[in-house]
């Protein structure tokens, strides 16, 4: 979620739709949420597969953006695959 957040910190809130923008506040709220709980529930297991789901559940709505905002898309998709230390083409 962390990882999606910083992703979601270099678009240019201009240059999204007025869903997307909606979109980004509520992930934004949940990731404000997710801290708290991680805060109160600290030293306890991690719960694996509700991490891999959110993680999927985000990259689905990146790749969305594909369609929906090619620029923010490739400027997403370019940060993720330096990161991940692949070159993009």
């Amino acid at each position: 979620m962390d990882a999606v957040s910083v992703l979601i910190s270099q678009l240019d809130p201009k240059e999204l739709t007025p869903r997307e923008q909606f979109t980004v506040a509520k992930f934004n709220e949940l990731a404000r949420l997710a801290d708290k709980v991680a805060t109160d529930f600290e030293g306890k297991p991690s719960h694996e597969e509700v991490t891999l789901a959110e993680v999927t559940h985000w990259l689905e709505a990146v790749e969305n953006l594909k369609r929906s905002n090619p620029t923010a898309y490739t400027h997403i998709a370019s940060v993720m695959m330096s990161w991940l230390g692949e070159s993009v083409v």
